[in-house]
């Protein structure tokens, strides 16, 4: 450290002695004479703006030439609200946003496809930005102007913090190199392209000047007679040095460079935004256009043309048929050129592909609607299994299914069928977590289960993570997935082996993780509203029973009857005084009482 100070002194020193340039010399002498011809009161009375003021914001050092452009504001309509016009005016004149265009989707015919749908927003704002880190900083300013002028604050979505935004670029850069070229693009890659906001009745969208050149939203929301105006401009073909410039097929990055996966997202997009009366028609002239839009289609492409097909199969499954939808999902594995492609993981996207189709059994209306002799589980998990037969008849890879998050909870979910909403694993986080509404249900079972498909799936699955994938063993999520299933089925026997063995088998009574096993418990027990079974759980699992596990009195007392957060003691006592109540007055009246001194 001492040599480094040294050095440093000593460098110090040399650059003090070496004599200046003569264009620094210069430099220094007119900036001198003009300090010199300055009269002492303006320099007195600017001294404190000298200081505060950065060099290039000073009046005194920007050019008389100059002009400051101003933003052309759209026009207002005469019944649109007046945050209509501060929006535009902040966009404009305090955030340095440009292009602003205004749609007022009151003049909009019911008929208009967006109109039909969106009966929410009266008026669009779209502005352009300089740069994604210009609209990151307008997007917050805006924010925090809605939080300070109507006291709430609001969802921005699209925008990304700036401090993650380079973390995540960089790794979707790295594992797009070593992916397929559908990834290689940047296509949504880039933080804060696309910001949008909803206040009340209005949308602002904030983007960048390609990206809104992309998708050209504006063209969804015109009137008709002005689509003319924003209708796609053709772009010259840039020339290129290239020695495979122009030769579409053998260059390695020519599926990337010709990938047509952003026109097929606006066609999707579109296809989302039609009313739910458009005719058939309609609906197949979509269909042709995608289909048209979608040549050398990359493995992206692919997935996009089976949402399109599958979003018009949940519609109108007459045009489009669940066989249909079968067959576009395989068809990626019939071309010559992704075959040929050794940078594909073909492994993965089949692992992705079983997820899908799984999902497109457990939504297909001609799967699930029509009537047939067997038991809907039944036809699906043979439909699933004809389709993993054909996807790894002829190839090499071994189909995990333990390595995919999202096959057991799918596999499991074809084991049974909802005859109303359930009560879910997401109900009673929302309960907890977000201190959401209690809506007791009528009671009785809200799905039918097929008990023999469930037993082999949990057969299945134990000798997966005991035999094939030792050491692997279920989430928490899923294993209480399987709980709520049994109760949601009325299958209370079967409900309370599952919580015996589950969540009690390995944690003791002062543990946190037991503490809130109970609460999830209680509300899901006081959602199902069955009161043998809340009278069953008071019974033996409140303070009197002696399991693995220990009872709900235990485990309060091992964590000092605190919670991790008020919202959870607060949901404790909301589900036990439902439960009580479900009971009667004078049923447990030293647990009330408890309950209201918590």
């Amino acid at each position: 450290m001492l040599k480094l100070n040294t050095h440093v002194k000593g460098i110090v020193r040399h650059v003090a002695k070496t004599p200046l340039p003569s264009t620094l010399l210069l430099s220094r002498r007119l900036s001198d004479k003009l300090v010199e011809k300055r009269p002492t009161d303006e320099k007195a009375e600017n001294s404190t703006e000298d200081i505060n003021v950065p060099w290039y914001l000073r009046e005194d050092v920007a050019s008389p030439l100059s002009e400051t452009q101003k933003v052309e504001l759209p026009e207002i309509p005469t019944n649109a609200p007046q945050e209509v016009s501060t929006f535009c005016d902040l966009l404009a004149n305090k955030y340095g946003m440009t292009d602003i265009h205004l749609f007022d989707m009151t003049t909009l015919d019911d008929s208009h496809e967006f109109r039909a749908t969106n009966k929410s927003v009266d008026y669009i704002l779209i502005c352009s930005g300089k740069s994604e880190k210009h609209n990151f900083k307008a997007a917050t300013e805006f924010r925090h102007y809605l939080k300070h002028t109507y006291d709430y604050f609001p969802l921005m979505e699209g925008m990304v913090s700036g401090a993650m935004s380079p973390i995540m670029r960089r790794r979707l850069l790295r594992r797009a190199s070593r992916g397929p070229p559908a990834t290689a693009n940047d296509y949504g890659k880039s933080a804060n392209s696309w910001i949008m906001c909803h206040h009340e009745n209005i949308d602002i969208h904030m983007m960048t000047k390609e990206r809104r050149e992309e998708l050209n939203l504006e063209s969804l929301w015109c009137k008709p007679e002005d689509a003319e105006k924003y209708a796609p401009k053709e772009s010259a073909p840039q020339l290129s040095d290239h020695i495979f410039s122009g030769i579409r097929r053998l260059h390695t990055s020519a599926k990337t460079l010709y990938s047509s996966s952003e026109t097929l997202e606006t066609h999707l997009y579109q296809l989302h935004s039609l009313s739910p009366d458009s005719t058939d028609a309609e609906l197949e002239q979509r269909l042709v256009a995608f289909n048209k839009a979608c040549e050398n289609p990359n493995f992206r492409d692919y997935s996009l043309r089976f949402q399109m097909y599958k979003t018009l199969h949940l519609i109108r499954p007459a045009i489009v048929t669940f066989e249909k939808c079968e067959e576009v999902l395989l068809s990626k594995y019939a071309s010559i050129d992704l075959a040929l492609d050794d940078s594909l993981d073909y492994a993965s996207e089949k692992a992705k592909d079983v997820s899908e189709y799984m999902k497109l059994l457990l939504d297909s209306p001609d799967v699930n609607e029509a009537s047939f002799e067997k038991h809907h589980a039944d036809l699906r998990f043979q439909k699933l299994s004809t389709f993993i037969r054909t996807l790894y008849s002829f190839s090499n890879e071994r189909f995990s299914m333990i390595t995919n998050p999202d096959f057991i909870p799918l596999l499991w979910r074809l084991a049974y069928d909802e005859n109303k909403e359930p009560v879910t694993p997401k109900m009673v986080d929302g309960i907890i977590h977000h201190g959401d509404e209690m809506i007791i249900r009528e009671p009785g079972p809200s799905i039918s289960i097929a008990s023999k498909r469930a037993r082999d799936v949990l057969s299945l699955v134990n000798y997966l993570t005991e035999k094939i994938e030792a050491g692997h063993e279920l989430t928490a999520p899923v294993q209480e997935l399987i709980l709520f299933t049994y109760g949601n089925a009325g299958k209370w026997e079967i409900f309370w082996e599952e919580w015996n063995k589950i969540c009690f088998s390995r944690v003791s009574p002062s543990d946190e993780v037991v503490l809130q096993s109970w609460l999830r418990l209680m509300v899901f027990l006081s959602l199902v509203n069955n009161r043998a079974q809340i009278l069953f759980f008071f019974n033996r699992y409140w303070d009197n029973g002696s399991e693995v596990g220990g009872t709900v009195m235990q485990s309060l007392r091992a964590n000092k009857e605190k919670f991790q957060s008020d919202n959870e003691k607060d949901a404790f006592k909301r589900a036990a005084s439902s439960m009580l109540e479900s009971l009667g007055k004078n049923k447990f009246e030293g647990i009330q009482t408890y309950i209201a001194e918590l």
